[in-house]
């Protein structure tokens, strides 16, 4: 099963490669796709960036970000490019061709949110040194590799489950972009109506003795969702129904 996985996903990151000019077209992109979070950020926060949890949330948005961009393609790409029959036709366990992509999704997202914390590292150090050097505190690092990585599988899980059912990679976008603007409003419509709890929930990320509470709560939700959305996609997942659709 697990080889059957690794198969799939890196069929996906060879098609990734492919279309984005090799690995060095793989890793400009990264590096530009992160260039705001992890350098202009950085610069207007300071030293805050790497010793808070603020760097957590950016870890976190980054991974959002490249995972919403990618997983749309999951099914319809291969549909409009006419290689969904043929994936669908191999021997390939259910399973593995979703885990497969899931895998290749995330873990290209969470390698760009890894970039973007080493290039706020260098950043804060090159353009704040009236303190010395600065590095993140492990409880940062731990969190921000962690609940990017959570928050990764959560927001894929979710896309597949769109992807399977979207008959193009554009309506499949849509979907998933009206979900995550709902998500990201969240925020402004909790400020209207309990301001007070919205202001508590910030002072969680941002001060070192608080944020392990958010970060626990935060890792927990996205675990839930992640099971429960992978688990609808492999009830949902029928090869008979992807062909004719």
């Amino acid at each position: 099963m697990m080889l059957d996985v690794w198969t799939v996903a890196w069929k996906e990151w060879l098609e990734q490669m492919r279309v984005g000019g090799g690995v060095r077209g793989a890793i400009v992109r990264a590096v530009l796709g992160v260039g705001i979070l992890g350098i202009v950020w950085p610069w207007m926060i300071g030293r805050d960036f790497v010793t808070t949890y603020i760097s957590v949330a950016f870890a976190s948005l980054s991974t959002a970000m490249y995972v919403s961009a990618l997983v749309p393609d999951a099914f319809p790409g291969e549909r409009e490019r006419h290689t969904l029959e043929t994936l669908l036709a191999s021997r390939l366990p259910d399973a593995a061709i979703l885990m497969g992509k899931m895998l290749a999704i995330v873990s290209y997202a969470w390698v760009a949110a890894l970039i973007m914390l080493l290039l706020g590292l260098l950043t804060v150090n090159v353009t704040d040194r009236t303190s010395g050097l600065v590095v993140y505190p492990p409880r940062v690092v731990l969190a921000a590799t962690a609940l990017s990585l959570l928050l990764g599988c959560a927001i894929a899980s979710t896309g597949v489950v769109v992807s399977i059912r979207a008959a193009t990679v554009k309506q499949a976008q849509q979907m998933l972009s009206a979900g995550m603007l709902i998500l990201f409003l969240l925020p402004a419509l909790i400020a209207q109506v309990a301001p007070q709890y919205l202001s508590a929930l910030i002072r969680l990320f941002v001060e070192p003795g608080r944020g392990a509470a958010a970060a626990v709560g935060f890792a927990i939700a996205c675990i839930v969702i992640t099971i429960v959305m992978t688990w609808i996609a492999l009830l949902r997942f029928r090869r008979s129904r992807l062909i004719l659709d």
